[in-house]
């Protein structure tokens, strides 16, 4: 009989903690009817976070992922094609953790042939800080040239009428 504890602990003596199923039912010595539930093992445990999918039959511990800057998390697709990664906390190493804010954007490009609400694997390649427009100014606004004046009257000018609009606004 077949459990998830010895498909765990199979997967764990791998050396990259990562195995297919095709290795799995090889090295298991499994036939017929055995493959089917080697299979909805496989998807309860994908289900429950105990793996993680790295392709269509490969399957990784949490644990081996984070090891090698690979977040596992829920896919939210937008129309325009690109989608962001909600991390799964448990497939985070703590050097990780300590470097991402929120959640990890997926160019259009990279996304693969991934859909919206998959559990997928993310390659961290680099860890970049984001930010956002909080108010613009409009053009017209008197704002030194930067031949005329220097670039730190420019930047006091700036921070004086966003603070004037953020004013106006509360």
């Amino acid at each position: 009989m077949l459990s998830d504890g010895a498909i765990l602990k199979h997967i764990a003596r791998q050396s990259k903690r990562q195995a297919g199923y095709k290795q799995l039912v090889r090295e298991l010595g499994l036939h017929g009817d055995e493959r089917r539930e080697l299979n909805d093992h496989l998807h309860k445990l994908v289900k429950s976070g105990a793996l993680i999918p790295v392709d269509s039959d490969r399957y990784a511990l949490p644990q081996a992922a984070a090891d090698q800057n690979l977040v596992a998390g829920r896919l939210t697709m937008h129309r325009d094609g690109f989608g962001f990664v909600i991390p799964d906390a448990k497939s985070l190493s703590p050097a990780l953790k300590s470097k991402l804010a929120g959640d990890i954007f997926i160019p259009p490009h990279q996304i693969g042939n991934a859909m919206h609400g998959d559990l997928v694997l993310v390659d961290i390649q680099n860890v970049r800080p984001d930010g956002r427009a909080v108010s613009s100014v409009p053009s017209t606004a008197p704002i030194p040239p930067s031949s005329a004046s220097s670039t730190t009257a420019r930047e006091e000018t700036m921070s004086r009428l966003l603070t004037q609009r953020l004013r106006k606004k509360s």
